[in-house]
């Protein structure tokens, strides 16, 4: 079963993240020969403030 985590920047709609999800398990599907409705999708919202780079947070 394959499960799958998208982090994103917080703000997408559902719909996005619904269009996304189908788009992402059908490829799964297709290129992995594996039943759709075993393949999971977790959308990991985050907050530009909850990062770093170069040792300075976003936030």
């Amino acid at each position: 079963m394959p499960i799958i985590t998208i982090a994103l920047k917080e703000g997408r709609s559902q719909e996005q993240k619904a269009k996304v999800a189908q788009e992402i398990t059908r490829i799964v599907a297709e290129n992995m020969d594996v039943d759709p409705s075993k393949i999971w999708i977790r959308f990991d919202d985050f907050s530009p403030k909850d990062f770093a780079t170069a040792g300075k947070l976003h936030g």
